[in-house]
């Protein structure tokens, strides 16, 4: 069986993981080369990977787009792992600097950016299925917007209209992101890309935006597997969404996932996680505020602002002060999906996360670490101004997301959805239990005071007290019943869900 996935992150590389993506197209592909297939992966570049040193030059690649032709380099890396790496790059992958994965637009102009940069990254891949140079494959795995394209262009642009009939596989990792961009009349444009695409099936058209495309719905309508990352998430998300009640469901897309359900085009497998990097021992209080202070002063040394100062400026603080007996924290992006239900109140005061903080025993401490929507950010920055319990790190590190896995006593994971998460696995298998909104993944993936403590709500609002609540609870055990918080937190580190067993899923139920 040969298989060809196609992503914009690989968490193979450095740098190349900024979500769940990275972490499934990093563990999945060797797994599934164990189990005999032969699994190939191919990546854009962003003008680094293909300068890496063990990166070999294979040739350059025409490619056309936006009304000429564009060269992209073809380089191939050996990870080592059994799985052939290819990186496709130009200056024109990188748009806003060398090695940023995602662009900044405009509200005016969402996803204008990256669209037009996936747009050229999937025409190189199917210039490549053109070639056969990945030979005969059984399967093109799409992973998410960016990778929607190449279903767009087999299905209906007359240049390869050879691989017209090839085998396709869809993984949604996360919905909400749909990168919806005009038909024509914009330079981020499907007929600006591609000026001889031809007539637009209604099959590629956003049903919110007549004039737009959505490469999501075009790729649910166009592959022959959809895939999501969760059992309970294929049934929340051909349900339709209802913001008021804090329920994201199929983000306007409910209609056609339930059409590939009853053509049995939808399948839920659970992502797996990486138990040979389990922390061997929790790290000290000291450890990770030097870890912190390292990842802030180097941000604070790429951009000045008062967050890092701040941030600083507590953790010398801290390190003054006598080890708090209980830490909590929380890895993730600063987004709507993410820090919703914390934000809910009227006020950074009468938030939820005020409101956990203002309960904390004296002696416990929260770090919260990410970055993502300004506004987010703000509403983190001002809680954490305000509470000297609160410590806010604005930013991303490796080495940081590994220290507060290990480190914490207790993880916060309240997501208003979650198609599967991999924070919580990360925290669990380190032996940290997990307080999450029970929707998704996180629902597939804790036992509610078993492994961790799961919380509902009828709405944003209800959602909000009931996480204010359950994370009372959880801090009653911990310090009022230790042994019953032993146990919770043993359990949690035994759970396992092996990337060996899910490639068997995949073989079984994706890959038919």
């Amino acid at each position: 069986m040969n298989i060809l996935m196609v992503a914009a992150e690989n968490g193979t590389l450095p740098g190349g993981k900024v979500g769940g993506i990275g972490d499934v197209v990093r563990d999945l592909p060797p797994a599934l080369a164990a189990t005999g297939a032969s699994i190939q992966v191919v990546m854009p570049g962003y003008q680094v990977f293909s300068k890496l040193e063990q990166a070999e030059l294979v040739g350059h690649l025409d490619v056309p787009f936006g009304g000429t032709v564009e060269t992209v380099t073809l380089v191939k890396i050996d990870t080592g792992n059994g799985v052939d790496l290819w990186i496709i790059d130009s200056p024109l992958l990188a748009p806003q600097g060398a090695g940023r994965v995602y662009c900044h637009d405009p509200d005016s102009q969402p996803f204008a950016t990256d669209a037009t940069k996936f747009a050229l990254f999937s025409a190189a891949v199917c210039e490549l299925l053109l070639h056969r140079h990945f030979g005969v494959l059984d399967f093109v795995h799409l992973h998410d917007w960016h990778a929607a394209f190449v279903a767009m262009l087999l299905r209906y642009h007359s240049r390869y209209q050879a691989e017209r009939t090839q085998r396709l596989v869809y993984t949604i990792h996360n919905l909400a992101l749909q990168g919806i961009r005009p038909v024509d009349g914009n330079p981020s444009a499907l007929k600006t890309w591609f000026p001889d695409f031809g007539a637009v099936d209604h099959q590629i058209m956003d049903l919110r935006y007549p004039d737009c495309i959505n490469p999501v719905r075009a790729a649910i309508n166009l592959c022959d597997t959809i895939h999501t990352v969760s059992p309970s998430y294929i049934l929340e998300i051909q349900e339709p969404t209802n913001e008021k009640l804090g329920f994201y469901g199929g983000e306007g897309l409910d209609r056609d996932l339930r059409a590939a359900a009853a053509e049995d085009r939808l399948v839920g497998v659970l992502n797996g996680c990486d138990y040979a990097d389990t922390p061997k021992k929790i790290p000290s209080w000291k450890r990770m505020l030097a870890v912190a202070e390292q990842a802030v002063t180097a941000w604070s040394l790429a951009e000045a602002a008062d967050v890092h100062t701040l941030a600083l400026s507590r953790i010398a603080k801290w390190k003054s002060q006598p080890s708090p007996t209980c830490v909590l924290t929380s890895v993730g992006r600063a987004t709507d999906q993410k820090l919703r239900i914390l934000r809910e109140g009227l006020t950074p005061q009468t938030s939820s996360l005020a409101q956990i903080l203002n309960q904390l025993p004296p002696d416990a401490k929260l770090i919260m670490t990410g970055s993502g929507d300004a506004a987010y950010e703000t509403f983190l920055f001002e809680t954490a101004k305000t509470h000297d319990n609160f410590l806010f790190l604005r930013g991303y590190s490796e080495a940081l997301g590994t220290i507060l896995y290990a480190g914490g006593d207790l993880f916060l994971m309240p997501s208003s959805f979650e198609p599967c998460g991999i924070s919580q696995l990360l925290a669990m298998r380190a032996g940290q239990p997990v307080v999450a909104h029970a929707v998704g993944g996180l629902r597939d993936t804790i036992i509610d005071n078993e492994t961790g403590f799961l919380f509902n709500g009828a709405n944003p609002r209800a959602q909000s007290l009931e996480l204010v609540g359950t994370v009372a609870y959880a801090m009653e055990l911990f310090y009022m019943n230790p042994s019953r918080y032993r146990l919770i937190r043993e359990a949690a580190s035994k759970v396992r869900f092996e990337w060996s067993k899910i490639a068997k899923q995949y073989r079984q139920s994706i890959y038919v």
